[in-house]
C-alpha cells in the first residue's frame, strides 16, 4: 500500500541559492518539526495517494507555478512574504510556518486527492497543543531483569532529542538524553534502530547495529 511518506516545506531553492542561510538551511531546519508531525499523524488514516507519495511545498517570493508531480513528488508552489518573515521574532515563527503548510495543503487539494481536512485539523490541534512534538520510538521489556527500556523522541524548531527511560514496576529508575541533533530526519533517523541487552548492558543501536549509547546495569535499579 502506498502512503504519503513525507510532507515538507522549504523556500524556493533557486531564489535563495546564493543568499543568507536564514533563507536556506535555517528555514528548512526550523519548520521541519511540523512536517515530521504531519508525516506521523497521517499514518493513522487509510489513505492511498494516487500518482505521488510525497508532498513538497515550495514558498516563493516571485513566481507561483501550477501544481505538478515529478518523480512521485507532488510539488506545490505558494507565496512567501519575506518582509513579514523578517519582522517576526523566533517565538512567532511556528505560527508563520503553519500558515504556509496550510496554504500548501489547500492548494494541493485543488488538483490532487489529499486528506486535506484531516491534515488541517491536525495542524489546528498541533498549534493548540503549543507545538508539542513528542513520541515513543520503541520500547523493550527485559523480563529477566524486571526492566523496561523506552526511547522517547522530541522534535522542536531547534533540535531533535532522544531520551532513554528505564522503568521497573512502572517506576522510572533512570532517564537520560542520549542524542541531540539538528531537527532533520536525514541527520537523526539512521541513529536509532533497536534496543538490546548485551553483557549486562542496555545498548541503543543505529541502523548499522553500532551502539550510540550503552548503559551499564550496575546502576541501582
Amino acid at each position: 500500500m502506498k502512503i504519503i511518506k513525507d510532507i515538507s516545506l522549504e523556500l524556493d531553492y533557486e531564489e535563495n541559492l546564493h543568499i543568507s542561510k536564514k533563507y536556506t538551511s535555517d528555514f528548512s531546519f526550523h519548520c521541519r518539526f511540523i512536517g515530521n508531525y504531519l508525516r506521523r499523524q497521517i499514518k493513522q488514516i487509510n489513505f492511498e495517494p494516487s500518482g505521488y507519495n510525497r508532498l513538497f511545498i515550495s514558498a516563493s517570493r516571485f513566481v507561483i507555478i501550477p501544481n505538478k508531480v515529478l518523480e512521485n513528488v507532488l510539488h506545490v508552489s505558494i507565496l512567501f512574504d519575506q518582509v513579514k518573515y523578517d519582522s517576526l521574532s523566533k517565538v512567532e515563527l511556528p505560527d508563520f510556518f503553519i500558515e504556509l503548510y496550510k496554504e500548501g495543503i489547500t492548494k494541493a487539494s485543488q488538483t490532487h486527492e489529499i486528506p486535506a481536512e484531516f491534515l488541517l485539523t491536525k495542524l489546528k490541534e498541533f498549534k493548540a497543543n503549543n507545538y508539542l512534538n513528542e513520541w515513543e520510538f520503541k520500547s523493550k521489556s527485559f523480563k529477566e531483569l524486571g526492566l523496561k527500556a523506552t526511547l522517547i523522541c522530541k522534535m522542536t524548531m531547534d533540535f531533535f532529542s532522544l531520551t532513554l527511560v528505564i522503568t521497573k514496576k512502572s517506576e522510572v529508575v533512570f532517564t537520560e538524553e542520549i542524542l541531540n541533533t539538528l531537527p532533520d530526519e536525514i541527520i537523526f533517523q539512521w541513529q536509532l534502530k533497536e534496543i538490546v541487552l548485551e553483557n549486562n548492558e542496555i545498548k541503543v543501536l543505529d541502523e548499522f547495529k553500532k551502539p550510540i549509547y550503552s548503559l551499564d546495569l550496575t546502576f541501582k535499579a
